[in-house]
């Protein structure tokens, strides 16, 4: 919902701003979950989550999915953005420890509306995940082309209010997240190899 703000640092107080079709959808349910708290006072808390990776996550359009596929097929990854790019990235583990938290502390004899930014408290250059996911994988692979420049925000959107009310922190770091998700990855493909090797055909 934030699109690609000016700022560089940005918390729940700043106003969505994002032009895209997916990021309107988004600020448009915001809206209408607002309408539903005002006209009946249910308690809301609307998460606003980063990117989060992590296992069985099957969508190849995601960065994380996307390197780790290329790099198994022995292919030069396509990025969409520039790899200067800076993103949060979030384990799934850690992503679900929060919305549980955040779950539990519903109290429908309250009345309250909260947005909490879910998200890592470090960011990285896409080239920097490349270049993790890339020594994980043990692959030769080099960036060959430079990628167009899409999307060059470097604002960083921060969890204080996560922190704060609810005491939490990420306790998957980057390499470790990256290395079980690669390891789910390699033993997907493992897998499906094994299966195309027990078809037989008349």
């Amino acid at each position: 919902v934030y699109g690609n703000s000016k700022k560089m640092v940005i918390d729940e107080n700043d106003i969505p701003l994002d032009n895209s079709l997916y990021g309107s959808s988004k600020i448009c349910s915001e809206i209408l979950a607002k309408a539903l708290y005002l006209k009946h006072e249910i308690p809301i808390s609307i998460c606003r989550l980063g990117q989060v990776y992590g296992p069985m996550d099957h969508n190849y359009g995601r960065l994380v999915p996307s390197i780790i596929s290329s790099l198994l097929q022995k292919e030069e990854p396509f990025f969409k953005s520039s790899l200067d790019t800076k993103i949060n990235l979030l384990y799934i583990d850690d992503a679900l420890s929060a919305l549980l938290l955040i779950i539990n502390d519903i109290n429908f004899n309250e009345s309250k509306f909260e947005f909490i930014n879910v998200n890592s408290h470090y960011s990285y250059s896409i080239y920097n995940v490349f270049s993790r996911i890339k020594n994980i994988s043990g692959s030769s692979i080099k960036i060959q082309n430079s990628n167009v420049k899409i999307n060059e925000s470097t604002s960083i959107i921060i969890n204080q209010k996560l922190k704060a009310k609810f005491k939490w922190f990420e306790k998957t770091y980057i390499d470790e997240g990256l290395h079980k998700t690669f390891d789910y990855y390699k033993n997907l493909k493992k897998k499906n190899y094994e299966k195309i090797k027990s078809f037989t055909f008349d």
